[in-house]
């Protein structure tokens, strides 16, 4: 099943003199969304899902909670990766517990939309709830994450579950003649917060 691209997530390209085409055209592929669905695009999906560690709730984060609110008509299934599942991630000992960062996404999600059913739960594997709820419909990642969104439709294949929309977001920082070269390549990211707060308490030591 091929990527199509539907439309753009947020509108930060501007007309500058400073700016050729390829390097507007460039920024613009930085911004898209795409879609791999099974079925005609909706405009909203009664439930969606998605997925992630949560920790030191950043705009990448947010930029897919977001997403994920304003696609549904009813509820918003957030799993958010236990203790034990990122025991061995970089900087492990800087992650919030599990209870802060379900409460910072669930208070995130009431920000956006207050009149949706919200389930943000621990999860123990990469699937989460979407192995065990039938009424899902679409789910939402990062370009980045999109294989593990196939998985999750492969697994509900499995047990007869019907497919899911996969909605990717790209959260790679556009580039900029206003941005240092490592800012306009990074990537937002929990693990270099925890990086640079690691750094940072070696350097005070």
């Amino acid at each position: 099943m091929e990527l199509s691209s539907i439309k753009y997530i947020y509108e930060s390209v501007t007309e500058d003199q400073s700016q050729d085409n390829e390097e507007i055209n460039e920024q613009i592929r930085q911004q898209t969304c795409f879609i791999e669905t099974n079925d005609n695009e909706k405009d909203f999906y009664p439930t969606i899902a998605l997925g992630g560690t949560f920790d030191h709730l950043h705009n990448g984060h947010k930029i897919l909670l977001t997403i994920s609110a304003w696609l549904a008509a009813k509820k918003v299934i957030c799993g958010v990766s236990d203790d034990e599942l990122l025991k061995n991630k970089k900087g492990a000992e800087l992650l919030e517990s599990i209870y802060r960062r379900c409460f910072n996404v669930q208070k995130f999600l009431y920000r956006v939309r207050r009149n949706l059913i919200y389930h943000v739960v621990p999860i123990q594997n990469a699937y989460g709830p979407t192995i065990v709820e039938p009424d899902i419909q679409a789910i939402v990642g990062s370009l980045e994450t999109l294989n593990g969104c196939r998985a999750v439709n492969k697994k509900r294949e499995q047990f007869n579950f019907p497919l899911l929309d996969i909605f990717s977001i790209s959260l790679i920082a556009p580039r900029s003649k206003n941005l240092s070269l490592e800012n306009a390549t990074l990537k937002m990211s929990s693990s270099s917060i925890r990086l640079f707060l690691l750094d940072k308490e070696n350097s005070q030591n």
